[in-house]
């Protein structure tokens, strides 16, 4: 009977017959090495190798540690995640998790996105929610192939909306920006400026301008360099 069996396949070792059920062939593990060696599993073993040295003070480095994990799937969707959602800072997106005991199955739900949104909004210091905003502009600017002091030329409405919503546009760089003063009053229809307040908050930005008035100063000084 062995000696019939002309195929096997590598990854699960099932015994074959027929070549064309061989090639036909797809098991879990075929499927889970594909995604490995894919751009986004080589982001979700970076993830999960930093997970593990952040939670358990170790780094695996036989990457069939991962493969084998139950984690493996959830790693593989937080990083499709991680590229939908924009994420400014993913390694301070798995400190938070680490830091509220969330498992990575659940770090793609909206109440984890939520802690880590209110986190950027309410704890991150003034100078790390400057350099989000700049290097965002910047991004945008080199997308579009304009100069940043133009950046708001070419942003639409709902895409500053969107860049606000994720937390890689702040408050902190927008209310002294001169250039976002316009757009949002030239640009901006009524239901789309009820969106951006709701979403800036002016009174609580106000508060922290007065709370950190050397980091207020600062951001005026990169706003005047930039043009914006």
């Amino acid at each position: 009977m062995a000696k019939d069996i002309l195929y096997t396949c590598s990854f699960c070792n099932k015994p074959f017959k027929l070549e064309i059920r061989f090639l036909r062939h797809r098991c879990k593990e075929m499927e889970r090495e594909e995604n490995f060696k894919s751009i986004t599993g080589q982001s979700a073993w970076g993830h999960y190798k930093y997970w593990m040295k952040h939670k358990f003070k170790n780094v695996p480095r036989d990457s069939n540690t991962f493969k084998k994990s139950k984690f493996f799937s959830s790693f593989y969707k937080f990083s499709i995640f991680s590229q939908q959602a924009h994420l400014p800072d993913i390694k301070l997106y798995i400190k938070l998790m680490v830091t509220h005991k969330i498992d990575p199955v659940f770090w793609t739900k909206d109440a984890a996105y939520r802690k880590y949104l209110d986190y950027i909004t309410y704890k991150l210091p003034p100078r790390e929610l400057m350099k989000i905003s700049i290097k965002t502009l910047f991004d945008e600017a080199i997308k579009a192939n304009v100069h940043i002091s133009d950046v708001f030329e070419i942003l639409t409405p709902n895409e500053v909306i969107q860049l606000l919503y994720q937390r890689r546009l702040s408050p902190w760089l927008l209310l002294h920006s001169k250039k976002f003063t316009e757009f949002y009053k030239t640009k901006t229809s009524t239901e789309e400026q009820i969106n951006i307040q709701a979403l800036i908050n002016p009174e609580l930005w106000g508060k922290k301008f007065k709370q950190f008035p050397k980091d207020a100063k600062i951001v005026k000084k990169y706003i005047n360099e930039l043009g914006i």
